[in-house]
């Protein structure tokens, strides 16, 4: 019976709670960090007081330093400020403080305090943010503060998804813009704002929405009101191609709410006329409307299950020569479709079968595509991906993870408008996660007949939590209601004309037959011109070799066989001085040297060839690869008669006579055999380097692994700074009013002109006032010496027995003196127990009163 009773009497309780307290209407949720102090002070310096709203500071805190900031901030605030509880009632216009050693939450108006995990690196900002979107949707605010570090960026786009108001610290202002930086470049951010004109800004903005939101309650979905989101609704899609009836009207209006909030305009048609106006706002809300809300192994249960019911058995069941093809739309940055691929290569590999898997990602946010392609993502991802993964599938750098060759090769990345571009076919899979809950009923249809055309037979369809096929329930079997794993029905077929895709069709055929007419006549042509470049080769260019940068034989045009060695059996050497007649490797091999010398075309005449009894011209010259490109071919013409030596400027040419090479020529021979055997043993030396270039690859492997490491420790460091700095912070902070205090406390005490002298729980002299001195000698070198041997000016007998009695008893005691310095004098002694706030012995306070001073004071009192 008395368990019962304590229940209920707990229950009433809280219910009385309850009642007495006022929920906000709004939550501010504030991130900071190091420097966060400053700018937390000037940010409550300016925010109306009068508002319903609760704000909720999350910092990073040291575990190891009990926070001081509610005494810190209590003077730049007339609100209440509270160190949060777990299971706290959230009170409006109150202050809240994220204790040391936990994370912080909130549901159902109530605060969730849990303890950290064992993670060197914490994000607590967004940790919170995330709960504070779920809870209060656009009733809330994200601000994020000086830090460093990238936490408060994935909680600025949880809150961006649900309508709310995202606010950063403009990082010129801050003292740390790390934090600032990184939450603004997601695209995420707002306002980015000075502290000091935030409040302001939130204020007004949770007015204008406010109001909107009320004469969106009086005036209902009237004729008006339509008139004007239809002229928002033409000027987008007429700008965009992107058709807004499709989507819900209850979506459309809550981010159109959220940008006149953002703008401080409360009546929709102000909006509009803004919106019509101005290019940039159109594609403001654009981006609010079709916002993408996407992570790494989002929902992981489901990705484990998927894996082994789906994933597992499509590959098992294809043949090792098929393709496996899966369709990804509305992926927005890429997050669903790299997890495919993750998933895709962790089965295969652990199933020991390979197959061609091809995922195709689509979106109509083309700049969330080209972020996609790119594969790049921040450091918070390092919360979505298991540990092993995140080695294992992304590179790290300065700017945070790159995606890997081995899952990026796989998904290719187009633009695609769901409901106007023809669907992709012959799908073995399509992941449609949490994209049919933004449509209205006909537009989710729509799509879900599109899946069905572009899904094979038995194909599987993938939807979020929230969606299912009753719209089109013969044409998909479920095959998990909890994972919303859907097959297409086998012998099912959508009627093309009922779902407008015949249109659609036609009518991208059409643009692809116009396209096709404007480049038939041109690829007509271009596909003549290798036969005509072939046939003018073959009857008109004279035997001419083309040798790379490394002196070896690439390409030849003409008959050469008249200037080439007949090839002996074994293994050959493709540099022209094994392939050409004796005769003219020396030619071509000084050719090669002027022409590095002079960067000219050079015609050579009068080269006799003894082994063929013919005496040409050798037309020579060089053609880099490229503008800007140190590498190309050397081409050498061999031409019987001059005639055919055409082109180039006279000054361009430099023609030259071969018959002063013929005395030399015995030495250039002499000196090509010394160059093929340092050729040879260069070959040899080069074979070294590369073995030493393996080894060093090795080594830097391991130096890599080794800065992995010193990357992780630096960041468990700098996590660690942040907490200290912030505590330093607070500490300073403190350390500056308690000196202002003990001025105030001396300037007090001197103006009192009351002999006062501090003693610790062991006697010993603490302070004293200049007062003091008429009654005892005292000097400032007697700090910290025992009291009892100064020197009195007065007789008490047993002054040490009064202390002791005085801290035995902890009770103050009072003693008359009544002779100074052997001169009647009425002096009052006043021993006071010296107590801390838990009741603690901690010293005693001796005060001297002049009562014959009191007295004459009195006296003039009186006469006056």
């Amino acid at each position: 019976m008395a368990k019962n009773k304590n229940a209920s009497n707990a229950k009433a309780k809280d219910i009385a709670n309850k009642l007495r307290h006022q929920a906000p209407q709004y939550i501010v949720g504030v991130g900071a960090s190091a420097g966060g102090l400053y700018a937390l002070k000037e940010f409550f310096d300016h925010v109306p007081a009068n508002e319903d709203v609760a704000y909720i500071v999350v910092q990073h805190l040291s575990p190891d330093f009990e926070s001081i900031m509610d005494e810190l901030l209590v003077k730049h605030t007339s609100m209440p400020i509270k160190m949060a509880k777990d299971c706290e009632l959230i009170e409006t216009k109150t202050i809240y403080l994220l204790p040391e050693r936990k994370n912080l939450s909130i549901a159902s108006n109530k605060i969730i305090l849990s303890d950290v995990d064992d993670r060197p690196v914490h994000h607590p900002i967004d940790y919170f943010f995330r709960s504070l979107a779920e809870e209060r949707q656009n009733a809330a605010v994200g601000v994020v503060l000086s830090g460093t570090g990238n936490d408060g960026s994935r909680g600025c786009l949880e809150l961006r998804k649900v309508g709310a108001l995202t606010v950063a610290q403009a990082p010129a202002s801050a003292e740390f813009d790390g934090m600032p930086i990184s939450a603004i470049e997601t695209g995420n951010v707002d306002l980015v704002l000075r502290p000091a004109e935030m409040g302001a800004q939130i204020a007004q903005y949770m007015r204008a929405l406010k109001n909107s939101d009320q004469k969106s309650d009086n005036n209902g979905v009237n004729e008006a009101r339509i008139k004007l989101l239809n002229k928002v609704f033409d000027q987008v899609q007429e700008t965009s191609k992107v058709n807004l009836r499709s989507y819900k009207l209850s979506t459309v209006e809550r981010r159109i709410q959220h940008r006149m909030g953002v703008l401080g305009l409360e009546d929709l048609a102000d909006y509009v006329d803004y919106f019509t106006k101005d290019d940039e706002e159109q594609g403001l809300l654009l981006d609010d409307i079709s916002i993408g809300v996407t992570q790494f192994f989002r929902n992981p249960e489901v990705w484990t299950i998927f894996r082994k019911q789906v994933i597992e058995r499509m590959l098992l069941e294809s043949s090792p020569e098929e393709v496996l093809r899966i369709w990804v739309p509305g992926c927005s940055t890429g997050e669903e479709a790299y997890t495919l691929s993750i998933l895709f290569e962790e089965a295969m590999e652990g199933l020991g079968e390979r197959r061609d898997v091809r995922i195709f990602a689509s979106d109509i946010d083309r700049v969330a595509i080209r972020s996609a392609g790119l594969g790049r993502y921040a450091e918070y991802i390092e919360q979505d991906v298991p540990e092993a993964m995140l080695k294992k599938y992304f590179i790290k750098d300065a700017e945070g993870y790159m995606a890997s060759d081995r899952i990026r090769k796989r998904v290719v990345f187009a633009a695609h408008n769901l409901l106007e571009d023809p669907p992709f076919s012959n799908m073995d899979l399509v992941s449609c996660r949490n994209l049919l809950i933004y449509f209205q009923v006909n537009a989710q249809k729509d799509i879900l007949s599109f899946l069905h055309f572009s899904l094979k037979p038995d194909g599987y369809l993938l939807l979020g939590e929230a969606e299912t096929t009753s719209s089109l329930p013969d044409y998909f079997v479920e095959l998990d209601h909890g994972l919303h794993l859907y097959q297409r029905a086998k012998n099912t077929r959508v009627s093309l004309s009922s779902v407008g895709l015949d249109e659609r069709l036609a009518r991208h055929k059409r643009s692809l037959a116009s396209h096709e007419r404007t480049q038939k006549s041109q690829r007509s042509f271009d596909g003549t011109i290798p036969r005509i470049k072939e046939k003018l080769f073959s009857n008109f260019v004279p035997p001419t070799l083309v040798l790379d940068s490394g002196h070896n034989l690439i390409y030849t045009f003409g008959d050469t066989d008249t200037f080439t060695k007949k090839i002996k059996p074994g293994s050959h050497s493709m540099h022209f001085g094994h392939l050409l007649q004796d005769s003219l490797v020396s030619v071509v091999s000084s050719l090669i040297k002027q022409i590095d010398q002079s960067k000219k075309r050079i015609v050579l005449n009068e080269v006799e060839v003894p082994e063929s009894d013919v005496c040409i011209s050798i037309d020579a010259c060089y053609v880099p690869l490229g503008e800007g490109v140190f590498t190309g071919h050397y081409l050498f013409s061999l031409i019987e008669s001059r005639a055919f030596i055409v082109g180039g400027e006279p000054e361009d040419i430099r023609e030259e006579s071969a018959r002063s090479l013929h005395q030399s020529d015995m030495r250039i021979r002499q000196l090509d055999a010394e160059l093929m055997n340092a050729r040879v043993l260069l070959g040899e030396r080069q074979q070294d380097v590369e073995a030493l270039t393996e080894e060093l690859q090795s080594t830097n492997e391991e130096l890599m692994a080794a800065n992995e490491e010193l990357q992780s420790t630096n960041e468990e460091l700098q996590s660690v700074n942040e907490e200290l700095f912030t505590v330093n912070s607070e500490y300073q902070q403190k350390i500056e009013e308690l000196l202002q205090l003990n001025k105030d406390l001396d300037s007090l005490l001197n103006a009192t002109d009351v002999g006062v002298v501090y003693l610790d729980k062991h006697f010993l002299i603490r302070r004293f006032t200049p007062k003091t001195r008429d009654y005892i000698n005292l000097l400032p070198l007697d700090i910290n010496r025992p009291f009892t041997d100064i020197s009195l000016n007065f007789d008490i007998q047993d002054i040490e027995g009064y202390l002791s009695d005085v801290r035995r008893k902890q009770k103050h005691r009072h003693l008359k003196i009544l002779k100074l310095r052997g001169k009647d004098s009425r002096i009052l002694l006043t021993l006071l127990p010296y107590l801390d706030k838990n009741e603690e012995f901690e010293g005693v306070i001796m005060v001297f009163q002049d009562l014959d001073a009191f007295e004459r004071a009195a006296e003039k009192a009186a006469q006056a």
